[in-house]
């Protein structure tokens, strides 16, 4: 059935106010999708800068919690402080759920009312290792079941959060899933070859349709929404990072394409329906140039700043303008431009603003390096100079920049001064440092 009905009338009355209702091409609207797409945002509430957010998904999802992160926003998912498996390094990464099933386990087991046996979802391999599949299938994520069943309970109570959260953001990850037949659950992960032939017949490959994942969003609201007084407002993203490979027989860009497409469909029609809402992160990475819109040269894995300009516009939208809103739109353009080799557009979109942003360690960290670049050395010393007092993360590189260029300057007294420095806050290597410069 259709999932809007509007009269002739309606449609050509409300045509009127949709400026973007043309497709850009080179003479109209080229801007909005190169160097990146900006496609518009429809906010269906509204939060305010103190709400507490709580995202879940995907990788994708990580990506949004780290941009909240950044300009302090109070992310109250993702939790680092659990008792994790003896091998776990990155906690903050266990969080990703990749399937719909996955993220409505959770929400299950830990709003759903009911007591639950955390140790009775571990898998055990032939040598009484313990595996969550709800988490990672990898060797690196087990211990014994004492072990994994505390991680297991921790992990769970974490999403309890979700329930009292004012906004939760819920990133689609894909639809290539797998079943445990014997426990009757969906996984998170594929189940590790070693583990399928220890158990012949315990799990299975499912491909999800349409209404799959519609049925789990709504029992997902349900879950959000049941006997509390404050639900939390839904914010619905597809994740844009595509599969690493498929399970299927087909071409991994072809099972991408309908992996995307299907969740994208769903969350439409979810969001028509239900009093939730959908930003369009799918859109702005896919439609925008492949050299700003994914790293690490995998064509998957979305850039860091690409999502500080999608949560700029979030919060644009949904909170209104301010301090934070524009931080991240400024780190993430200017990030963009800097690994472009766009110095000036970098010096060009901090320098008006460093009065705002002048402590901000991330943005002086590009600023100085941009000014060094384009031959204004001086002025790139003094921004490191002053990064080195800073409690920021490029405060080493920063001094060591610092030091080089004053060295190329030939200014003896700027040398000097600038390595004085350096051994003031990084005394513990200043010595072997200094020996090597030429």
């Amino acid at each position: 059935m259709p999932l809007e009905k509007v009269s002739a009338e309606d449609v050509y009355a409300r045509l009127r106010d949709n400026k973007a209702r043309i497709y850009p091409s080179e003479k109209r609207g080229a801007e909005r999708l190169f160097p990146f797409a900006q496609p518009e945002m429809e906010a269906g509430f509204q939060f305010t800068k103190e709400s507490s957010i709580f995202a879940t998904g995907s990788c994708f999802a990580r990506n949004v919690e780290k941009s909240l992160h950044f300009i302090g926003a109070n992310v109250v998912s993702s939790p680092t402080d659990i008792p994790a498996p003896p091998k776990a390094t990155q906690i903050f990464q266990l969080y990703n759920k990749y399937t719909v099933h996955s993220i409505l386990n959770e929400l299950r087991w830990a709003l759903g009312g009911k007591d639950v046996d955390h140790s009775a979802l571990l898998v055990a391999d032939k040598n009484g290792v313990y595996y969550d599949l709800q988490v990672a299938s990898s060797a690196e994520i087990t211990g014994t079941k004492e072990e994994m069943t505390a991680f297991r309970t921790a992990y769970n109570n974490s999403f309890k959060a979700a329930g009292t959260a004012d906004v939760v953001i819920i990133t689609l990850g894909l639809v290539e899933c797998w079943y445990d037949s014997e426990l009757e659950v969906y996984l998170n992960m594929a189940p590790p070859k070693p583990l399928t032939q220890l158990y012949p017949g315990r799990f299975e490959f499912h491909l999800l349709d349409y209404n799959d994942i519609y049925a789990a969003l709504v029992e997902i609201e349900g879950l959000l929404r049941h006997n509390n007084p404050t639900p939390p407002k839904m914010l619905f993203t597809v994740s844009p990072v595509g599969l690493a490979a498929t399970f299927r027989t087909s071409d991994v860009l072809v099972a991408n394409s309908y992996s995307k497409s299907v969740q994208r469909a769903a969350v439409e029609a979810f969001v028509m329906n239900h009093d939730v809402s959908y930003f369009p992160s799918y859109e702005y990475v896919v439609l925008t140039d492949r050299k700003f819109a994914w790293g690490n040269k995998d064509f998957r894995h979305v850039r860091q700043e690409t999502v500080d300009r999608i949560m700029a516009d979030v919060l644009l939208a949904y909170v209104g303008p301010s301090h934070e809103q524009e931080l991240l739109h400024i780190r993430g353009h200017s990030t963009a431009y800097f690994d472009n080799q766009e110095h000036v557009k970098v010096i060009d979109l901090i320098e008006p603003r460093l009065d705002d942003f002048g402590e901000e360690g991330a943005l002086l960290w590009l600023y100085a390096q941009s000014l060094r670049s384009v031959g204004r050395r001086e002025e790139s010393i003094a921004v490191c100079r002053k990064l080195m007092g800073m409690d920021a993360q490029a405060a080493r590189s920063a001094g060591r920049t610092a030091v080089n260029t004053a060295n190329m300057l030939k200014d003896a007294d700027l040398f000097e001064a600038t390595k004085a420095e350096y051994a003031k806050y990084f005394p513990d290597d200043a010595e072997e440092f200094f020996s090597k410069l030429k």
